[in-house]
């Protein structure tokens, strides 16, 4: 059995391995066959948004150290798949084509994946399930999209197969990395809602131009309620009540909407935010991390007052204020915001990749969030994911319909 796969992936042109040169030395070096097990650990780690800090044993991120690492050093299919993660996030965070060093295991991925297909057995593997998420997922983001809808398709089968995700293996891990990376939302697949909620998809290529006219339903607020749990203490970082004042502010926003109130009748909400709209004279400057909840929490407050902005130059001004965000945002340490107030983290990023039109800025911002949704997705929690995509989704379809937007009394899940 087998899906439609390029075999004989196109190289990139030679001088590719001179631009490229960290990635080869990180990664994999072709002249004596070696690698660099702290960088290849490092790039490997935060293309699939594993942390290094302590987690869950019920977390996705424990699940990826341990069964997924353990699956790439048996399996050399999962393995090339692993390095091929790893070597287009570095490229990503370049700015750079995919070098030669990501041809390279993308293709050595390949042809294993081919040869497990080949096999009944090994084809429903669950490292071969594992190993085809990263191909589907890095495939779009390097822009060769035909292939990612032709590995997301495949994966869609083999999942078919095996009788739906919760028949996955790794403690759940199969099922998780599948639905944070792989595939495309559609509603009736497989009849699993864990299917629509795929957030880096819509990352990369945007919502379904069809789904920004549907009416808005109430907003989510799972993502805030989380960040405000009084339960959560993080005394490393200084400013954390005046940012959760922020997050009580843009709750307030969120539950007016809720009451389905107009943008006219949340003047008093607006008011109370519109502190925030001036960041060069802002306070938080010399915060670098308040400072990025500062610019966040504007970007939010800048898409819900639709009606105070032409769409012109409302839209510069969300693009221009996500371009400040990531660049702010690669001044501080994501360690920092991962093991104290990682929920933060994601709000922050999410909302401002919901606001700008560039697709790199997006991506970008998605990564750097990544490693924080490892750690919340809990197995037998509330998914973090879904609280996530569901923020995502109804502020971009906000920023989408800037000056043309319907609110109906529907959830989210009803329009995905």
């Amino acid at each position: 059995m087998g899906y439609p796969i390029p075999g004989n992936p196109s190289i990139v042109p030679g001088n590719c391995i001179v631009a490229h040169a960290t990635a080869a030395e990180t990664l994999y070096v072709f002249t004596n066959q070696t690698l660099n097990l702290d960088l290849m650990t490092m790039a490997v780690s935060e293309g699939l948004g594993v942390s290094r800090l302590p987690v869950s044993a019920s977390s996705t991120a424990y699940h990826i150290r341990t069964s997924w690492v353990q699956g790439a050093l048996s399996d050399p299919c999962l393995f090339h798949a692993t390095l091929y993660a790893g070597s287009s996030y570095l490229d990503i965070q370049q700015g750079h084509r995919p070098s030669a060093i990501t041809v390279h295991h993308r293709s050595e991925a390949i042809r294993h994946l081919n040869e497990r297909l080949s096999n009944l057995d090994s084809a429903l593997d669950d490292r071969t399930l594992i190993a085809i998420t990263p191909l589907a997922m890095f495939a779009g983001l390097n822009g060769d999209r035909t292939a990612g809808d032709a590995h997301r398709d495949g994966l869609r089968k083999l999942v078919e197969m095996r009788g739906g995700l919760d028949k996955l293996g790794y403690n759940g891990l199969v099922a998780a990395v599948i639905q944070m990376s792989a595939l495309r939302t559609v509603h009736q697949f497989l009849r699993l809602t864990l299917y629509r909620n795929t957030i880096i998809y819509h990352i990369a290529f945007d919502i379904d131009p069809t789904l920004t006219h549907a009416a808005l339903g109430p907003p989510p607020t799972g993502v805030e309620m989380r960040i405000l749990d009084p339960s959560k203490e993080a005394s490393a970082i200084p400013s954390l009540p005046a940012i959760l004042a922020m997050f009580q502010d843009v709750l307030n926003v969120k539950l007016a909407w809720q009451q389905q109130q107009t943008p006219e009748s949340q003047q008093g909400h607006n008011n109370s935010l519109q502190e925030y709209t001036n960041t060069t004279s802002s306070p938080s400057l010399n915060d670098p991390i308040l400072h990025c909840c500062h610019l966040s929490v504007t970007i939010f407050h800048l898409i819900m007052q639709s009606h105070d902005y032409d769409s012109l130059s409302k839209s510069s001004a969300l693009n221009a204020l996500a371009s400040e965000l990531q660049a702010s945002l690669a001044r501080t340490e994501t360690e920092l915001w991962v093991r104290h107030i990682p929920a933060i983290l994601s709000w922050v990023c999410l909302t401002g990749a919901a606001a700008s039109n560039d697709a790199r800025t997006r991506i970008w911002l998605y990564f750097r969030q990544a490693a924080a949704v490892r750690v919340l997705n809990v197995r037998g929690r509330s998914s973090f994911v879904d609280e996530l995509w569901a923020h995502f989704y109804w502020l971009r379809v906000m920023r989408l319909n800037i000056g043309n937007v319907q609110y109906v009394d529907r959830r989210i899940e009803d329009v995905c």
